[in-house]
């Protein structure tokens, strides 16, 4: 079993309950570091302009607290931080997630799959450690509104 680190904790605080159901039921699996939740209106533009999002405050579900979004990865200890090249990486927490979530009536979008179709490859814009996490009756009440790229 892992546990998260004290950043990673703090993150956590600023997130959703869903969020945080799914996010502490992974953690039994793999090591995760926590990137970002909330995002304050200075912190997007700069996410913008270094190209991690398509959308200006506030635009994103980062922007609301609690937060719906969170950015994550698999904690590499050799590296003492998440590999960000390592795309399989993203690739096996989404799918953890994807079942973490299930295990707690959630959903898991990921930034791979906007639409949330399970087809990985359409989307221009890949934001690998992005997952927007739902309960399901949220996920149903805006599955129309969910974004595309």
């Amino acid at each position: 079993m892992y546990s998260y680190g004290k950043t990673s904790l703090d993150r956590l605080k600023d997130s959703s309950e869903a969020v945080r159901r799914v996010m502490f039921r992974a953690i039994h699996y793999v090591d995760i570091s926590i990137l970002c939740t909330y995002r304050n209106a200075f912190d997007q533009h700069v996410a913008v302009v270094a190209g991690f999002s398509k959308v200006e405050f506030p635009k994103s579900d980062h922007n609301y607290k609690p937060s719906s979004a969170v950015d994550a990865g698999i904690y590499r200890p050799d590296i003492s931080n998440v590999d960000y090249a390592d795309h399989a990486a993203f690739g096996f927490l989404a799918g953890i997630l994807h079942v973490c979530a299930i295990e707690e009536g959630c959903v898991v979008i990921w930034g791979h799959d906007w639409d949330h179709d399970f087809n990985f490859i359409e989307h221009e814009f890949k934001d690998r450690p992005h997952f927007l996490i739902l309960t399901k009756e949220d996920y149903d009440a805006r599955k129309d509104k969910v974004r595309t790229s």
